[in-house]
């Protein structure tokens, strides 16, 4: 009997991770129910990255009210264990939490605001966030507000939130921040590793998703620059190039300026953290997704941290995605074995997402007469 394992990252504006691999193990199901299917919820620090350091660490998930990216009030969910705080930005800030796309607006003071309250009330020994998905491109500053930091204009007035303050920032304070976190560490689980300015960074490579129009990107990318520099000076460190600080909007940034930090890989550790690699040699076969293959999904991404492993453990890997782009080449160097898409037909994007159920099975129908072929000549090693 075929032992297969399934640790699928969320499809964007469709499913979670568990929705996704839950639907997956049905699929297999449906072509042989004696099939031994385990799932586990991953996550690159996006969507997705609360339910599975849940499911890795342990812990009760809690719901919360703050403000949204546009100030209003919003209920959100984190995570709690005995002696750590789990919080996934795009709770608090995602995309996918609002259909305004408003980069001048939108602003992360929320997160912040969330941080301080938990730090306060519960008295975490450590916070691990999950950073990714978000609809915020303001350099963190809204962030560092609602933690308590002053980030003040000419006027010595709070800058305005949202990706318009970047430009009128005169003067950090951090002296409360610093107090906050003194007996406090922080994980940040970063799902890319993109600098914060230039081609490569928050505002030109990911701004546009956001709203970002292509008129503004190089006057923000400047604005950005300049807040990263006074930040700096503040700190007495250089955090601009750093890699990660880019990540989220900018929020990257803001997370490196905190006591007590440390950045890492998000789809690593959360695989480290629920022992996959350990279990792996158990299984005969992997599959993951995510909601597009394509050049970013190299950049830290769930499905190619996942390739890491089982190629050193030669165990095949499927990969089941809503789409994926015309160039592979990449990918299937990096060891994914085979890409199934999940669309089938002709469909709009919102086609795709109302049926993304019944794709998400048939698509892993696919795979299981795949897997059956190599079942059939024999060749279990790559």
């Amino acid at each position: 009997m075929s032992k297969i394992m399934i640790l699928s990252d969320s499809y964007k504006h469709s499913a979670s991770s568990k929705q996704i691999g839950e639907w997956l193990k049905e699929g297999f199901l449906m072509q042989d129910k004696h099939l031994d299917i385990d799932v586990f919820p991953v996550a690159d620090g996006g969507e997705g990255t609360l339910e599975a350091l849940l499911s890795s660490l342990g812990g009760v998930k809690k719901q919360t009210n703050v403000p949204g990216i546009f100030g209003e009030t919003i209920s959100v969910s984190y995570g709690k264990n005995e002696s750590s705080i789990f919080i996934e930005s795009a709770e608090v800030i995602g995309i996918e939490k609002t259909g305004n796309l408003n980069p001048w607006s939108a602003s992360s003071y929320g997160l912040g605001v969330l941080m301080k309250r938990l730090i306060i009330e519960d008295k975490p020994k450590k916070i691990y966030i999950g950073i990714g998905g978000t609809a915020t491109n303001d350099g963190g500053i809204g962030f560092l507000q609602g933690l308590g930091a002053d980030v003040l204009d000419n006027k010595s007035e709070q800058v305005t939130k949202g990706m318009k303050g970047l430009s009128l920032v005169n003067s950090i304070t951090l002296s409360a921040v610093d107090d906050l976190f003194k007996e406090v560490e922080v994980i940040v689980l970063s799902d890319v590793q993109n600098p914060l300015c230039g081609p490569t960074g928050a505002t030109y490579l990911f701004g546009p998703q956001k709203g970002v129009e292509e008129k503004d990107l190089a006057s923000v990318d400047v604005w950005m620059e300049k807040f990263a520099i006074k930040l700096s000076q503040h700190l007495g460190v250089s955090l601009q190039e750093k890699p990660g600080s880019g990540a989220a909007g900018g929020l990257g940034l803001a997370l490196m300026a905190l006591p007590n930090v440390t950045f890492q890989s998000g789809v690593e550790s959360i695989l480290e953290m629920a022992g996959i690699e350990k279990k792996l040699k158990r299984y005969d076969l992997v599959i993951t997704g995510e909601g597009r293959m394509d050049g970013q999904s190299q950049l830290g991404k769930v499905p190619i941290g996942i390739a890491k492993m089982t190629r050193e453990s030669h165990v095949p890997l499927f990969a089941i995605v809503g789409s994926q782009s015309r160039n592979q080449k990449d990918n299937y160097k990096l060891g994914i074995d085979l890409i199934i898409d999940c669309v089938n037909e002709p469909m709009s994007l919102n086609q795709a997402i109302e049926n993304v159920e019944v794709l998400v099975k048939n698509a892993s129908q696919t795979a299981y007469y795949a897997y059956k072929l190599i079942e059939k000549f024999g060749e279990k090693e790559r």
